[in-house]
């Protein structure tokens, strides 16, 4: 990829336009010239931190109950 085409793909990935609850469709991917591949591991970093952490915060809810854990969770949200 072109050094001003990476620069102008990375300006649109990090305004926030695609995220988990938007990902990337293999379309929109390819009119942004990323393969299908590369639009799919858009969505890596969120999924392997769902997967990798949900065994400690299920722990944590098991522990501590499910309402403190939402709660927690949904304070902490709107503090930051």
């Amino acid at each position: 990829m072109p050094p001003d085409q990476a620069k102008s793909l990375a300006e649109k990935l990090s305004i926030g336009t695609w995220t988990h609850d938007f990902p990337i469709w293999a379309n929109v991917g390819k009119e942004l010239g990323l393969s299908p591949a590369s639009a799919g591991l858009t969505l890596l970093p969120f999924t392997l931190g769902v997967g990798l952490l949900s065994r400690f915060f299920g722990r944590l809810a098991d522990t501590f109950g499910a309402r403190r854990m939402l709660v927690t969770g949904a304070v902490g949200a709107s503090a930051a």
